[in-house]
């Protein structure tokens, strides 16, 4: 319909989007509860996709409307922005629906190719274009890896379905290093999309170059993407791997954390700030993928996480509805000195972005406590799993050490310093243990205390 709408009321498609995702969010809600599969069982909706579906088609709708006096704003105003963001959140919408990974690599490239045009949108500014071109060749990239993995699992399950990959699985594949291989790839295809370190390195020059109302539909949209494919895959097909795979879960949720929130620190720019704050979120997020059992522990920690993305997507895109209420028309970005007495030059005027700045961290804070305190039990069990481990080896370099000392001097002092360090092992790992008793016992902090709690206690069998 684009084609018969004047240039000067592009605003008419923008609308005209908007209403479509408000009448499929109506259909989304009209499937609560129901189980349905399709196209042989490669797609399905459950509770788990139903409620991604809810931040991904309210993510959009606020994108549209922040769009409207943005893309105006900064002489944007195309009829193919809206049909763009409209592709990208069906390919969303697909990757939480997928039960094949066949279906998530062509729901990846549906959400990603549109996202690779609309972060370029900004043309002819030159970051803008810088920002579409790198975000395309890195995206390929990992692209590449995502297949390659998803070969290398076909190769070693016969199977690419989440159903058969299990019944492989429980037949006696779960050793094969082929298989490993393949899963090592599959979580660096996903990592760059969620933007967890180390496959971070795309995210602070595509924030900053791309026109902002993108940028805020892609940290909150395609992040939110790649963990409900992530927790599929490990979830419902992966999940007799969890050792193995929840290790290097681990990992990167921790180096997302640290990084994302020390280099933030340095950052003069909001958007860059912004981008290292969303590779932190990234961290958090994916504490919930580390599972220390089946069945209901693996529902909770998807409630977690589904959780964790609501509060997210919410607050996310109120801070960068300020950081668009900011800036200039006649420049994309902005410093974080251009927010400093905002509220002595706009008293009242621009009291949302005054607001919404420290009450989104504060709301995603409380929100963040139920969220981060259920994905704490199963984090609390693999740490304390390797400081098991790690008292078991210091005991093992101990002995060793004390079987070649020749005088009782140097004895003495070796076998101080293994019982100090083997004692402060073993007291990490008892440390640990009683947490996460007392977690399992009373509940995470927050958990069951107000809305949040309430909701993630009520939350239905998501997966």
């Amino acid at each position: 319909m684009d084609l018969w709408i004047p240039k000067t009321h592009k605003t008419v498609t923008g609308w005209l989007a908007f209403a479509g995702l408000a009448i499929a969010l109506v259909l989304v809600s009209a499937q609560q509860g129901s189980r349905q599969a399709a196209f042989g069982g490669t797609l399905a909706t459950d509770g788990f996709s139903t409620l991604m579906n809810f931040i991904f088609i309210g993510a959009g709708m606020l994108s549209v409307l922040m769009a409207l006096n943005y893309l105006r704003q900064h002489d944007l105003e195309r009829g193919e922005f809206y049909p763009l963001l409209l592709f990208s959140i069906v390919g969303m919408m697909a990757m939480g629906m997928a039960k094949d990974l066949i279906i998530v690599f062509l729901s990846l490239e549906l959400l990603s190719i549109p996202l690779y045009v609309l972060a370029g949108f900004g043309r002819p500014r030159i970051e803008s274009e810088e920002a579409g071109l790198k975000y395309f060749l890195l995206g390929a990239f990992s692209s590449a890896f995502l297949v390659y993995g998803i070969a290398l699992v076909y190769g070693a399950t016969q199977a690419t379905s989440f159903a058969g990959i299990g019944v492989a699985l429980d037949a006696g594949r779960a050793g094969s290093p082929l298989l490993l291989a393949g899963v090592g790839l599959i979580m660096v295809g996903m990592g760059f999309k969620v933007a967890a370190v180390p496959f971070h390195m795309w995210t602070p020059d595509v924030y900053d170059g791309a026109p902002s109302v993108v940028t805020a539909f892609m940290s909150v949209g395609a992040k939110a993407a790649g963990f409900a494919a992530l927790v599929r895959v490990l979830f419902d097909a992966l999940a007799p791997l969890a050792a193995e795979w929840g290790v290097v879960v681990a990992t990167l949720a921790a180096l997302s954390m640290v990084l994302g929130n020390v280099a933030a620190i340095a950052q003069t720019s909001m958007k860059r700030m912004l981008a290292y704050s969303s590779i932190a979120h990234a961290g958090y997020v994916a504490v919930a993928a580390l599972i220390d059992a089946q069945g209901a522990q693996s529902n909770f920690s998807a409630g977690a996480a589904i959780f964790y993305l609501g509060a997210y997507a919410l607050t996310n895109l109120g801070t960068w509805a300020v950081v668009l209420a900011v800036e200039k028309p006649e420049r994309m970005t902005t410093d974080v000195a251009d927010y400093a007495g905002l509220g002595r030059t706009h008293p009242g005027g621009d009291a949302p972005p005054q607001v919404q700045l420290p009450a989104g961290g504060e709301a995603q804070r409380m929100a963040g406590a139920d969220a981060r305190g259920a994905a704490a039990i199963p984090l609390i069990a693999q740490l304390r799993a390797a400081a098991r481990a790690a008292a078991a080896g210091i005991g093992t370099h101990g002995g060793q050490g004390r079987s070649a000392t020749a005088g009782h001097s140097r004895l003495g002092r070796t076998q101080a310093g293994s019982a100090l360090r083997q004692g402060g092992a073993v007291g990490l790992g008892l440390l640990l243990q009683a947490v996460q008793h007392s977690v399992a016992v009373h509940g995470p902090p927050g958990l069951g205390q107000g809305g949040g709690g309430l909701w993630l206690r009520g939350l239905p069998d998501t997966l």
